[in-house]
């Protein structure tokens, strides 16, 4: 994880001075320089827009205590973003969710889902307002070394944080699968597994629930008091595709909790 200043995506909405915030608190914590960026698409010689722009993050910003420079790039939204995170050289891009509806099912958004798909680095999705420090977070993990990296790079970005690491499996066949010998064996594996998982990680500590994988982290998430859960982009293969994988788009939809997604190793 490198030390490159976090960057902060607003519209001016409720939902993304959440985000702000988070960044915030997040820079102040790390010792980071903050960027905070507002995509549009007014021209270069629309000045006094800018300006009026410029009023307006300076407003969200008012009471920062680390180093905040302001950036109105034109262009898309999706593209004005990922340009602005690599020009900086960012290392952590915060983002706040579009909406969501009243059963609690979040809608990330055009700007968000393109990001997310195409970051090269890690992106903290905001859900929450931020009440203080990530003191607690849950890792999922599929044992894989990409879920590995994961990990690192997680504890390497929120060192004072706890860890929780969770991983969620089923019995294959499980309604026709009577012999409880093979359930036992499948449990001492998994078990095994995260052992070997956590035995090098300070202020970690592992399950393996079984369980349809999203309902297993929500538990987990309300049962250890979890304020953030740390997942990859791309499940097991790490293959750098076009698509989130299935199981990560899920959680971005539906879990009440802040999201920090990590993009694929380079070389994967």
């Amino acid at each position: 994880m490198t030390a490159g200043p976090i960057v902060v995506a607003t519209d001016f909405s409720a939902r993304s001075d959440r985000a702000v915030d988070r960044a915030i608190l997040l820079a102040e914590q790390l010792s980071r320089p903050l960027k905070v960026i507002h995509a549009t698409e007014l021209s270069e010689n629309s000045q006094a827009d800018r300006k009026r722009l410029e009023r307006q993050l300076r407003e969200l910003v008012r009471d920062a205590d680390c180093e905040v420079e302001l950036l109105c790039p034109s262009g898309t939204v999706p593209e004005a973003i990922i340009g602005a995170v690599r020009d900086s050289g960012a290392s952590l891009l915060v983002m706040g969710v579009a909406r969501y509806n009243s059963v609690g099912d979040y809608f990330l958004g055009t700007a968000v889902d393109h990001v997310l798909r195409y970051s090269e680095i890690p992106t903290l999705v905001v859900k929450r307002r931020a009440s203080g420090p990530y003191r607690r977070v849950l890792v999922g993990t599929d044992f894989s070394e990409a879920s590995r990296q994961v990990l690192d790079q997680a504890q390497a970005l929120l060192p004072e944080a706890d860890f929780h690491a969770v991983h969620a499996y089923h019995v294959p066949f499980d309604g026709w699968q009577k012999a409880e010998y093979i359930r036992d064996e499948l449990r001492e594996h998994v078990d095994s597994e995260m052992a070997k998982f956590t035995r090098d990680h300070d202020h970690l500590e592992g399950e393996t629930v079984e369980g349809e994988t999203g309902r297993v982290i929500a538990r987990a998430l309300e049962r250890h008091d979890c304020q953030l859960i740390a997942i990859g982009s791309h499940g097991h293969s790490g293959f750098r595709q076009a698509l989130l994988g299935s199981t990560t788009s899920d959680l971005l939809r539906e879990l009440d909790a802040d999201v920090l997604v990590f993009p694929p190793a380079k070389d994967a």
